[in-house]
C-alpha cells in the first residue's frame, strides 16, 4: 500500500454556500475547515456528464468528447480517469470506485467515465460498486453506496486511490429547486454519509 491515500468524494449538484449554513452539513464543514479550497471553472454545458468527465479525467470537454448526459460521441477510452492514471503510474496501486449514477461507472451504460480495467479487478487491485439510482432512487442508492464505501475504505484493505459519488442532492435540486427545505435535507443526508466515510478512514 502506498504511504499516501486519496479519496475523491463527489457530491453532484451541491451548492458550497449552503453547506456552510448553520447545522446543515457539519461533517463537510469540518472537512472544508481542515483542508484547502480550490476553485475550478467549468465551461458550458454545466451538466453532470461533461462535468464529471472533466473532473475525473482532467480533460476538457473537447478532449473527452462528452457534451451531454447522453455521452454520444465520447472519447473516454483515450482519456484515463484519476484511478487509472494512479495505477498506470505505479502498478502496485489499489483503486476503488462506487457510484449510483450508471454513466460514471457501469460498463453496460452510456460511459463509463471510470475505466473498467478488468485485469486489475480480477487481481483484486480495482474494486467497483455500481448501483442504479435512476431506477431505484438516489436516497436509497446513496445510502447503499455509503455502506459499501464505509466497509471498503476501513482498515488494512482500504484502496490507495478511491472515488465515491453521491447524487441525492442533485436529484432533489432538480425536483424541488435549490432554495427549499428539501434541498437542505438532501445535503444533510449526504453529509451524514460523508461523516461515516470519514470516520471509517
Amino acid at each position: 500500500m502506498n504511504a499516501r491515500t486519496i479519496l475523491l468524494l463527489g457530491i453532484d449538484g451541491c451548492r458550497l454556500s449552503i453547506t456552510g449554513e448553520e447545522g446543515i452539513a457539519p461533517h463537510l464543514s469540518r472537512m472544508r475547515a481542515a483542508g484547502r479550497l480550490h476553485g475550478m471553472t467549468m465551461v458550458p454545458p454545466t451538466l453532470s456528464g461533461p462535468g464529471w468527465a472533466s473532473i475525473l479525467t482532467g480533460s476538457t470537454h473537447v478532449q473527452h468528447g462528452v457534451t451531454g448526459n447522453d455521452f454520444i460521441g465520447h472519447r473516454l477510452y483515450s482519456r484515463p480517469d484519476l484511478l487509472s492514471r494512479a495505477f498506470f503510474a505505479d502498478q502496485s496501486t489499489t483503486t476503488f470506485a462506487a457510484a449510483g449514477w450508471p454513466p460514471l461507472i457501469d460498463p453496460n451504460g452510456l460511459g463509463p467515465v471510470i475505466h473498467q480495467r478488468l485485469e486489475q479487478q480480477w487481481a483484486g487491485q480495482h474494486r467497483v460498486i455500481a448501483r442504479d439510482g435512476e431506477t431505484h432512487g438516489y436516497v436509497r442508492v446513496d445510502a447503499e453506496i455509503a455502506d459499501y464505501a464505509t466497509a471498503m475504505l476501513a482498515g488494512s484493505q482500504a484502496a490507495d486511490v478511491s472515488f465515491v459519488y453521491f447524487c441525492d442532492v442533485d436529484e432533489t435540486g432538480h425536483l424541488y429547486g435549490l432554495m427549499g427545505e428539501e434541498y437542505r435535507q438532501a445535503i444533510g443526508r449526504v453529509d451524514a454519509h460523508a461523516g461515516r466515510i470519514a470516520a471509517a478512514i
